[in-house]
């Protein structure tokens, strides 16, 4: 039996509530409370499988109540939800990567960096954008690391000296600027934004950026260089000029708000851009560490409104820094997160294999959509108790789900199209567009 087991399964769903639809038929609420499990899920399928339709569109048609970041490559995935969501008293924004001027807010790195330690994990996470070989000597990274975190320190100190907002794309336009050059001893070199720095220390010796720089400021002739190269393709694969559109935006989304209020963001990316790729799981980083300081400050330990994330192509951008200490704590905060991946392998590819095993460990909900994989389709194998060949001859349009307390089930992947809510919301569109179409027609 499909419902074998499985706790808090909806069977009205005229009454709004917060569901996540796992097949056809197959529908728990999204309550702990209710189900005893977890929110968190991961869902593994080739591209092509039908995981935008039948798990991204299909969790946005059944969410009323709490907050939800959305990645789409589509934009008509926004147009199509957006006045469904604001009549469900939802604030409704959208980041367009693809093209910021249909953006309705920006977003700026620079509103999260509130100290050294932040401009560090922000100058790691744009250095190690790039895989590096395993025999890779930290230490490039490391140094330039210290050097973008300095420049970072060092426009937040004069911006908040002149009494101005620091913003982030000026760190890029200094970033993009600074190189190495000789310096009084013909063996170091120096950065040519020296000046900058001595003069930040003038006004205040102990500032950070001045400390945070020392490291760098001189160096021999040949350590500089390869530097100043790890540095510069950090800069090349983090910052595109798309991305530099939305950091040049005046208003930028605001993460801790949404875990006052119900927010709906969709984040629109363009698959043919792996640095969009890379900054917008830069953007996941920020933001997760975002939602849990504000969890944590709350007397009761959780958000006011529960935020879910949905992460498409997990595995295709950067490290999401610190995910896998995230996830562990997820629940008890009020957030959750539906990771979507092409492979188990592409997932082990990004992470270590401890990493990406408390990944897929913090997850009580698997939902498996097809692949060739074999490294996937051993592991499906393993966790539904089926045969390898049944796991890789499953049919199209099929789904396998496993959750946490509950036998796997096997049935068909959730028909959206057939979902009454999205018949409404349909058919609502369309009176909608027939009553502007008149009224054009009147005028």
């Amino acid at each position: 039996m499909k419902n074998q087991f499985f706790r808090g399964l909806i069977e009205n769903f005229s009454v709004p509530v917060d569901a996540t639809p796992l097949a056809d038929g197959l529908v728990p609420a999204a309550d702990f409370d209710k189900t005893g499990v977890n929110q968190n899920a991961i869902v593994v399928g080739s591209t092509g499988c039908g995981k935008t339709t039948s798990v991204t569109e299909a969790k946005l048609l059944h969410t009323f109540n709490m907050s939800m970041v959305v990645p789409i490559a589509k934009r008509i995935i926004a147009e199509k939800y957006k006045q469904e969501f604001a009549a469900r008293g939802y604030e409704v924004n959208v980041i367009d990567f693809a093209d910021a001027s249909k953006s309705t807010v920006g977003y700026d790195p620079m509103d999260y960096i509130k100290s050294p330690e932040d401009a560090l994990e922000l100058a790691k996470q744009m250095v190690e954008s790039e895989k590096r070989a395993k025999n890779y000597d930290p230490y490039w990274d490391n140094t330039a690391t210290a050097l973008v975190a300095g420049v970072i320190l060092l426009v937040k100190f004069n911006a908040e000296s002149s009494g101005t907002k620091p913003k982030f794309s000026d760190a890029v336009k200094l970033l993009r600027q600074l190189e190495y050059k000789q310096g009084d001893n013909e063996d170091l070199l120096t950065i040519n934004i020296m000046n900058l720095f001595e003069a930040a220390e003038q006004r205040d010796p102990d500032n950070p950026a001045s400390e945070m720089i020392r490291t760098v400021a001189s160096l021999p002739a040949r350590t500089a260089q390869c530097v100043y190269s790890t540095y510069k393709a950090c800069m090349d694969n983090s910052i595109s000029e798309s991305v530099m559109d939305i950091l040049e935006r005046d208003e930028n989304v605001r993460f801790d708000s949404m875990g006052d209020k119900k927010s709906l963001l969709f984040v629109v990316t363009n698959p043919f851009n792996q640095t969009c790729s890379r900054f917008v799981n830069i953007m996941y980083s920020q933001m997760f560490k975002c939602f849990f300081e504000k969890a944590e400050a709350s007397p009761y330990g959780h958000l006011d409104v529960p935020v879910h994330v949905i992460c498409d192509d997990f595995a295709c951008g950067t490290r999401i820094m610190n995910f896998e200490n995230y996830i562990s704590i997820f629940r008890q905060a009020g957030i959750s997160v539906t990771i979507l991946l092409q492979s188990e392998s592409q997932l082990k590819s990004l992470y270590d294999e401890h990493a990406a095993t408390t990944i897929l460990n913090n997850a009580d909900t698997y939902i498996f959509m097809g692949s060739l994989d074999d490294m996937t389709v051993k592991s499906v194998s393993r966790r539904m108790n089926l045969p390898y060949d049944r796991v890789i001859n499953m049919p199209l349009e099929s789904v396998m789900v496993k959750r946490r307390g509950c036998i796997p089930y096997i049935g068909h992947r959730y028909s959206l199209y057939e979902d009454p809510l999205y018949k409404k919301m349909i058919s609502a569109r369309e009176e909608r567009k027939a009553a502007v179409t008149e009224n054009n027609k009147v005028g």
